[in-house]
């Protein structure tokens, strides 16, 4: 391999692949390498040197029957998107030989990436901030010129620079209050009170950028919602009747379901998307705890609820009411629910409102998947709570978060500002500053839990 003259030492952990363009025939296909030893383990699949140095390699890659060109681009770390060293290769986009490089990759000692991973290594490297990380998944998930605009404005960085500007007046502030406590008011260097006021009201600009970004809307990725319930309340049905070409087995039989299904539910023409799960009924899976169906569908509801922003409770009415089960609330404790009580055209509920035949409560949609009655203002539901939900692109637990801590920022800062007036010692000041900066790290997302990490970037597409 060929050294970088000068290179630094390259963070971030073993070697990951994925696909980075659309699966299906195509002129060109694109496989991304990121991490240490990227370099070693292509040479190692490909059969070709892949220096280590920034650049273009055309090459022909030898596969049994025949050759395929390849181009390769080097972009060694830590001048990269994530961070480390990266290797995009390029090919003819043919299924069959995508397949046959990733079977390589993965032979040569490459894990694959877990959705958001790129750009996750390239967050905790220090390459991007949080709120361009968030614009990334924004701009793919873009439907219609609002949201491309929306998401154009996170992946600048926009949240982050204001947080930065305000950052480095505080900054700047502290270490001349900290450098006047060595003064006296009749020495040179003393700084008079009236001049730090000045500088704290310099700041404000920043603080209302900051309210303002925190504040903006944008749509960032699709949220998920996940369908639960006893077996044979109709969810399979209902699924089909919500996802195009939806292909879930509708049976009378407790049960059927075994695995989790997956599929787009379009809430409005051109607008909300939700990426809509059908899990195997809660209840009779399993007989006892030592069944296999019942490791299944824990192992199942853990992964898809986990991630879940809206639970579809999902009753029949011509079946008992229930609520949703136990294990399903607590694996998804932060999602919202909306309750779809199914079947209407079976019990004399045909014709009324589908919210409000006998014993409906609020948060209650009554629908039939077979006439379709009710799916429209299910979907209307839908998109009215997860809109509530979703503020700047962000989960709303991430817009509390942020909303929480620009509000200790401004709080501190104007601490600050009455300690000032009311003859605070300097030191004492200086610590409200210091702790409104510690507020504004938060901010950049650079101190969020490390569960919460997950789940932002378990909503990316694999490859980015």
């Amino acid at each position: 391999m060929t050294a970088i003259e000068g290179a630094t030492e390259v963070p971030g952990g073993a070697a990951i692949y994925a696909r980075a363009s659309p699966p299906g025939a195509a002129d060109r296909a694109l496989v991304r390498i990121s991490g240490a030893g990227a370099f070693e383990a292509a040479t190692l699949a490909l059969g070709v040197s892949m220096e280590r140095e920034r650049g273009t390699q055309c090459f022909d890659w030898a596969l049994r029957g025949g050759r395929v060109p390849v181009l390769a681009i080097a972009m060694p770390g830590p001048r990269s998107y994530t961070g480390e060293d990266v290797l995009e290769l390029h090919l003819p986009g043919s299924e069959p030989l995508v397949r046959a490089l990733e079977r390589a990759l993965s032979g040569s000692g490459l894990r694959l990436a877990e959705p958001g991973e790129f750009t996750r290594r390239a967050f905790e490297n220090g390459r991007i901030p949080l709120d361009r990380a968030l614009g990334v998944a924004a701009l793919v998930a873009a439907r219609g010129e609002d949201q491309r605009r929306a998401a154009t404005e996170l992946l600048r960085g926009g949240l982050g620079e204001a947080a930065r500007a305000a950052g480095d007046r505080l900054e700047a502030l502290c270490a001349l209050m900290e450098a006047s406590l060595d003064f006296d008011e009749a020495d040179t260097g003393h700084v008079p009170t009236v001049q730090f006021e000045r500088l704290l009201d310099a700041i404000e600009p920043e603080l209302s950028e900051l309210a303002a970004r925190v504040g903006a809307r944008a749509a960032v990725g699709e949220p998920r919602a996940v369908l639960v319930g006893a077996p044979n309340a109709g969810k399979s049905t209902l699924w089909n009747r919500l996802v195009a070409g939806g292909r879930a087995i509708e049976s009378d039989v407790p049960g059927t379901t075994r695995d989790a299904l997956e599929g787009w539910w379009e809430l409005s023409p051109g607008g909300m998307r939700v990426r809509l799960v059908d899990l195997p009924g809660f209840g009779d899976l399993a007989p006892g705890p030592g069944s296999s169906a019942a490791r299944r569908a824990e192992e199942l509801a853990r992964e898809r609820l986990g991630s879940a922003e809206l639970i579809l409770e999902v009753r029949s009415l011509d079946g008992p009411g229930g609520g949703t089960p136990e294990s399903a609330a607590n694996l998804a404790p932060g999602a919202d629910r909306l309750v779809v009580r199914t079947k209407s055209d079976l019990c004399g509920a045909a014709s009324q409102r589908p919210d409000s035949g006998p014993g409906a409560a609020a948060g209650e949609v009554w629908i039939s998947a077979h006439s379709g009655a009710g799916l429209e203002r299910l979907a209307r539901a839908a998109e009215e709570t997860l809109s509530r939900r979703l503020r700047g692109g962000l989960s709303a637990e991430i817009s509390e978060r942020f909303s929480g801590e620009l509000s200790e920022v401004r709080e501190r800062v104007g601490q600050a500002r009455a300690g000032l007036a009311g003859g605070l010692e300097l030191d004492l000041v200086a610590t409200e500053l210091r702790a409104a900066l510690a507020a504004l790290a938060e901010l950049a997302g650079r101190r969020l839990p490390e569960d919460l990490l997950d789940r932002i970037f378990a909503q990316f597409c694999l490859g980015k």
